[in-house]
């Protein structure tokens, strides 16, 4: 039976939890603390699954038969909607995140800020590089060139590549 949103409205919170169902695995899900929270069950590979849909009032009656809406048209194309919404948010922090060379170039900021790498200097090729202190007593020189070729390999292949 269809839900309506004066329903929803009128739901109190109980001790535990407890489900109210709208139609086509849809159901709104009242916790203890008051909140109400639209979640969808359904099938996938034979097993029971369910994914979250937002919390009402944030998320209509009419937003929530929407996405479920879209859900369950990724169901009919066999796309899970749980693996597919992780790897929609892996790839968002994948392509939020630094490429190698922002990181060398942080780096090695840092440790010429800190006193812990020799500012930029000379090699005996004429390339400029900075000598890091390590842990160990020996010093290890990273090159710009080699910084740079990483850069333009970065660039070449993409964020993703």
């Amino acid at each position: 039976m269809e839900l309506k949103d004066l329903e929803i409205r009128a739901l109190k919170p109980a001790d535990r939890i407890y489900k109210k169902t709208d139609e086509r695995g849809l159901y709104i899900e009242v916790r203890p603390g008051g909140a109400k929270l639209w979640r969808l069950k359904y099938r996938f590979a034979g097993k029971d699954k369910g994914i979250a849909l937002g919390p009402y009032p944030e998320v209509s009656l009419a937003e929530a038969r929407r996405k479920r809406d879209e859900a369950r048209q990724k169901l009919r194309d066999g796309i899970d909607p749980l693996t597919e919404r992780q790897r929609e948010k892996l790839l968002a922090q994948f392509a939020a995140a630094n490429t190698f060379g922002d990181i060398a170039r942080e780096y090695i900021e840092k440790m010429v800020a800190e006193g812990r790498a020799v500012a930029m200097r000379r090699d005996n090729q004429g390339e400029n590089s900075a000598t890091m202190k390590m842990r160990r007593p020996h010093a290890v020189p990273l090159s710009r060139q080699v910084l740079a070729y990483l850069a333009e390999l970065a660039a070449l292949t993409g964020p993703h590549g």
